[in-house]
Parts: C-alpha cells; structure tokens; sequence
C-alpha cells in the first residue's frame, strides 16, 4: 500500500486497470473456443443494441464509404461488424493460452514460397496490413517461415498492458518495434533479410507529415512510415491480406504492392496498397475495424492528395 501511495494517480490508475486485464485473461483464456463464441454472441447483442458501443461512428463511417446502399443495408453490415469486432475481441484473450503450434494451425501463410525465396535471396521486404479480421494473429507468420519478423508497432497507452502483450507474442518469434525507433531497427538489420511489418491504415502520428490519397472516395491521411522506409532502403513492399476461413481460422497471403520503391512517385506506393486495401474490404465491408474515427482530420487546402 505504501508503494502505491507513492506512485502517481496515472501510474495508480494504469496499474488497477492492468491488474483487471489480466484476471481477466487468466479466466477467459482458458475457456474453449466454442465458450468464447458464445461470449462473443452475447457481447455483440450488448454492444449494438445495449451500451450502443460507438455505434454512431461507425454507422457514419459506413454511411461515406458506401453511399449508394440503403439505411437497411448499412444496418446489415453494421449488425455484421460488430459479430468480428466481438470475435476478435474473445480470440485475444484467448491467444493468451495458445501455443504457437495450436495458433498456427488456425492462422496459415498460403504462400510460404514467397517468404522462402526472400530468405533464400538475403532480401527484406516492407510489409503493410490492416485492422482486418484477426489482424493481432498476423504473428503466428513467424511460424511458418525462416526469414526475421520484425514488427513496427504504436505502444498502447496503459504500459503494463503493453509489456505483457508484447511478452506473449514475442513467444511466437517475432520481433517487436514500438514506432519511435523505426530507422534505428532499419539499419540494425539492414545486413540480414527481414520482413518488417506495418499496420498501415491507422491516422498518422504526425499529421504534417501525413501522405494524403483517396480511400474510398475521400481524402484520407496515412502513415509515411512505411513508404518512407521501402523507398530509403529500396526494400519491395507487399500486402499481408488475412482473410477469415470461419471462426476461428483465417489464412494469409503476401501480395506485391511495388518491386522497386526506390523508383516510385511521391505517394505513390501509399496510395498503391490503399487502393489494395479498399477493394479487399469492399468485398467484406463487416471484416474491418469500423469503429475508428478514419477521416477525422480535413486535407489542407494546399496539399493535393494522390
């Protein structure tokens, strides 16, 4: 108690949350998946229609993306996402209690050549996803391939939660990079082949130095990280799509976005993997993370976008 006391409100606060989180996982994580889907279908009842969780944030998004469809349709997608928010929700808990053969027998790289050829090649590769489907089991790919996985990610804001996240999936052999330290990773590896992983269709850090494209049929600002450091370093930039096989399971493929970055127009190989990205979620608009508020920053009049 002594301790706590001298520890700051904030510190208190994160540390009380972090306690929660992880009685939390240590029942839930144990329960068998067909438990959690259960869990799932009751949180997407109470999410929706009770608590309202976002609710209108993501109808609104919904509503810009896809203006032709009906208020009827936009509920359907709506009542759709909530049911892959939810098991997304219940299947991170569980990858608490998963072993890395029992992960990657749900989650699979199709094309495993691909990676094979880079390592054999000595080549790095700069790949970019998405909050799609399960995107946090996009780490069982360090199971299926020799080459380094080398994550870029933003660090959560509770940092107790953080480490023990990171601690469970660095389990699964990749290799963790919080956003601030990206060119110095870059060049620590530089000598040997890596896949360095973005999520890429989050609003930027720093918006003065945002790459504005149109994503579906809006001016929206992305990330330069990861055509920054494909261009610097000339590394071919691919597209990690997961898709979901049923509950519970999902496959993943690398898709070639851009051979030679070094070559490329300004914005170019951003807009490349959104226009990517965009084609992907219009064929299952319910499988990506709605609840964000994607177009919350207005393009500067002075910026033409790609």
């Amino acid at each position: 108690m002594a301790y706590l006391c001298r520890l700051s409100k904030t510190t208190v606060v994160a540390y009380i949350g972090y306690f929660f989180f992880r009685v939390a996982v240590f029942f839930l994580s144990k329960l068998p998946f067909a438990a959690l889907y259960v869990l799932s279908d009751i949180l997407r009842v109470l999410f929706y229609h009770v608590m309202r969780y976002r609710k209108k944030v993501v109808l609104s998004n919904l509503r810009r993306c896809f203006p032709e469809k009906t208020e009827a349709e936009i509920a359907g997608i709506a009542w759709k996402f909530y049911r892959n928010f939810c098991d997304v929700l219940v299947e991170n808990i569980k990858i608490f209690n998963l072993s890395a053969d029992e992960l990657g027998g749900r989650c699979r790289l199709l094309n495993t050549d691909v990676a094979e050829n880079l390592y054999q090649n000595g080549q790095s590769i700069v790949a970019v996803t998405a909050h799609y489907c399960n995107w946090e089991w996009c780490s069982v790919i360090s199971n299926s391939v020799k080459i380094k996985i080398i994550t870029i990610y933003r660090p959560l804001a509770n940092a107790y939660i953080n480490q023990y996240g990171l601690q469970s999936r660095m389990a699964y052999g990749m290799v963790f990079v919080p956003n601030n330290q990206t060119s110095s990773t870059f060049e620590q590896y530089k000598n040997q082949p890596a896949v360095y992983t973005f999520l890429a269709d989050q609003n930027p850090g720093k918006m003065s130095k945002a790459i504005w494209t149109t994503f579906f049929n809006q001016p929206t600002a992305c990330p330069i990280g990861p055509e920054k450091h494909a261009i610097l370093h000339n590394y071919p930039v691919y597209f990690l799509h997961l898709q979901r096989v049923k509950r519970g399971y999902y496959t993943m493929e690398l898709i070639k976005i851009a051979d030679t970055p070094a070559t490329a127009q300004p914005g170019q190989i951003t807009t490349a993997y959104m226009h990517t990205l965009e084609n992907i979620i219009r064929q299952k608009p319910e499988n990506w993370l709605w609840t964000h508020r994607r177009w919350k920053h207005q393009q500067p009049p002075q910026l033409p976008h790609n």
